[in-house]
Formats: structure tokens, sequence, C-alpha cells
């Protein structure tokens, strides 16, 4: 008959017809299970179950409590206990303790193999393995690093292409407790920057190679615009000049100007575009603008602007006026035969003037006193004194 695992003791004994009893055989018989329990993972055949874990946020080592796979048993006898153990890299890990962090070569992390070992009443036993391997997957932490990257704008010191820039003192922190902070950048802080714009990195390494970036861009923008010397700028400037002695324009030199920045000029322009400084050029009757702008690389931009007035202050004259030298003359003249009168004659007498007669081919209006007295005229006995006068466009007289 079958026989559940244990001892037993058989003791036979035999009685002939008579009555008379035999001696007693007896003898003990053990039945003892030599057969192990079955083990498996509930989602896997295999005698390996294999768990991949990052760090718990902020900390040196795993959590897999949640991770270990459930196990399954039986044995013919029945299942007396289920023992974790581990062996690798030490005793004391099970699903239900943290799996800390060891410095390899290769980074921070660990691996642990963990012996799942099922016994049952008779002693005998059975395991799988689980494998953890587990990962500091945790970026370093820069203080005082804004989110992303950020734009620090100051301006040029006055006159000059730099200033001096400081930010808050960088560092780092890691869950592995070890981390290296490494700057790139052309600059210190606190040193000067030029204009434009600067990038500076910062880079938290921990020994796991898990990296964060600091990024700021220094911007310094210049907000000076250039300077000129030599004529007042942003505002108009009026000059008032005569004419050339006996011509109908005058000549004129514009101011040397100096054209200087704290970066860079980069453009510079007339209007009209003929012109530039030092230059000495012919000005017409009239009102010359003169526009000059100049940019620097900033974009800031400052403006002369002249207006030449250009006047005629040369008074007209007589050039067929007797005895021109002095502009007065005296003719004597006798009175015809049997006459009160006397026939003047005198050169025709015409004016010029410096802008009028070249621009126009027909004399300007002439007075003279008397009014009806000409050349070949007859004059009376006595004095007549002929005063001949005129205006030009410009008011002024002769």
């Amino acid at each position: 008959n079958p026989l559940f695992v244990g001892s037993y003791t058989f003791t036979y004994s035999a009685v002939d017809f008579f009555g008379n009893p035999s001696a007693p055989c007896q003898f003990t018989l053990s039945v003892t299970d030599v057969c192990s329990p079955t083990i498996s993972f509930a989602t896997t055949p295999s005698d390996y179950y294999t768990i991949i874990v990052g760090n718990v946020p902020g900390k040196n080592y795993s959590d897999i409590s949640a991770l270990c796979p459930p196990i399954i048993t039986s044995d013919n006898v029945g299942i007396a206990s289920v023992v974790y153990t581990s062996t690798t890299p030490g005793p004391g890990y099970s699903c239900s303790t943290p799996i800390p962090f060891v410095d390899q070569p290769w980074g921070i992390h660990s691996v642990v193999m963990i012996q799942v070992t099922a016994y049952d009443l008779a002693g005998n036993s059975a395991f799988k393995t689980i494998v953890v391997t587990a990962e500091d997957r945790e970026d370093p932490v820069i203080s005082n690093c804004p989110t992303g990257s950020i734009t620090i704008v100051t301006y040029c010191d006055p006159g000059l292409s730099t200033t001096r820039v400081s930010w808050p003192t960088m560092s780092a922190t890691d869950n592995s407790g070890a981390v290296n902070l490494t700057y790139s950048g052309p600059y210190t802080n606190g040193s000067l920057y030029s204009y434009g714009n600067t990038r500076i990195d910062w880079t938290a390494r921990d020994p796991s190679r898990n990296t964060a970036k600091c990024t700021l861009i220094i911007s310094v923008l210049d907000n000076e615009k250039p300077k000129l010397q030599g004529i007042a700028t942003n505002v108009p400037t009026y000059t008032s000049i005569g004419m050339d002695h006996n011509l109908w324009y005058a000549t004129y030199t514009l101011p040397l100007v100096n054209v200087t920045d704290n970066v860079q000029v980069t453009s510079m322009s007339f209007l009209p575009d003929s012109y530039y400084w030092g230059q000495t050029f012919q000005a017409d009757n009239g009102v010359t603008e003169i526009y000059f702008t100049v940019s620097d690389q900033a974009d800031n931009t400052v403006f002369a602007q002249l207006f030449l007035t250009v006047e005629d202050h040369q008074d007209p004259n007589f050039p067929g006026c007797p005895s021109n030298a002095t502009y007065n003359a005296t003719y004597t003249f006798n009175t015809t035969l049997n006459s009160a009168t006397a026939v003047g004659i005198w050169p025709e007498i015409t004016a010029w003037d410096n802008f009028d007669s070249h621009f126009s081919t027909l004399n300007f209006a002439i007075s003279s006193v008397p009014e009806n007295r000409r050349p070949n005229g007859n004059f009376p006995i006595g004095i007549t004194t002929m005063t001949y006068w005129t205006n030009d466009r410009a008011g002024n007289y002769g």
C-alpha cells in the first residue's frame, strides 16, 4: 500500500494450533522524500529573471520591491519555506531591501544575484535566480543655473566696447555623492566682456556619466551713438556766406569731421552722395542742404545736417560810367548856334551785377535823375547833374 513519508514500525507474530506464540518479528520502515520541489517565475519559464532598474530619485540606491516577479512553488509533500538570499556582491539583499550602488570602473551601479530557494518538508530544495542591475540614471543638479539657457544683457561702459559681467557662483550636487563640474568659456566671472554675444557653459558629470549642462549667453549691447568732432550732431547747423567777389557762387569748404565710436563704425553716408568732409565746392545762390548719417555695429545712428545759405552781398556797378574809378565825371558842352541848349554826349550807361548779369541777358532796371535826360539829348545852359542807380534782386544798391 502507498505509504506517506515518515517512519513505520511493523511487528509480526505467529500462533500455532495449540496456541503457542512465536517470538515476534519487528522492523521499522522509513519512507523518505527525495524529490525536489518545483519552483518557477510566474512570467517566464527561464531559470533567470532579469531586472534593470534606475535609482530612487535623489537616492544612491534602487528599489526593486515592486519589480520582483511572483514565485510559483509546488511539492509532493509540501513547501516548508521560500528563502531569498544573495550571493553577489554579498549576502543580505532581497526583493524587499534597497540595492545600493557600487563604484565600478564603468560607473556607479550594482549587479546583484538574488537566489530564491523553495524548501519542502523533507528539506529538499530548488531555486531560481533574479539578476538585478541597478543603475544610477539621475543627472546631477547645477545650483544657481536657471532652467535651460539664459541671456544676461548688459551694456558697454561709456566710451568702451567692453563691460565687466558677473554671475552667481555655480555648484553641482548628485545623488551619488560624487560629481565633477567643469567650466567652458573664454572669460572668467567678473571679467571684461566685449560687445556681442559670448556663450559660456558648465557641465556637471557623475561617475555614471550622467550629465547636466548650464548655458549662459552674455549679451553685451551698445547703446552709445557714434561721435562727430567738428560739427554739431542731431541738430541742424545753419551757415550763411557771401558770394565770391564778382562771382555768382560761393566757395565753401566742409569742415574736417572726425568720426569715432566705442565699438565700430559700419556705415557713413552723405545726401547728396557727392560730398565728403573737408571738401571744397562751389555753392550756388540760395540754400544747400547737406545731410550726413553714421551708424555703428549696433545700429546706433547719429546725423549732422548743414544748411548752407549763399547770399549776394556785392552791390551792382556801372562799368561804362565815365571816370569809372571814381564813379563820377564832369562833361562840358557848348550851345549850338542860335540855341540856348547844347547836345550832351556820353557813353551809354549800363549796369552789371555779379549774380543778376550772369543769369539774365536783360539789363535790370536803371534809374536816373533827371529821368528824361539821355545821351545825345539837349541840355539847357547851366549844370545838369545826371545820377544813375540800380538794385539787384538781392536788394544790393549801386
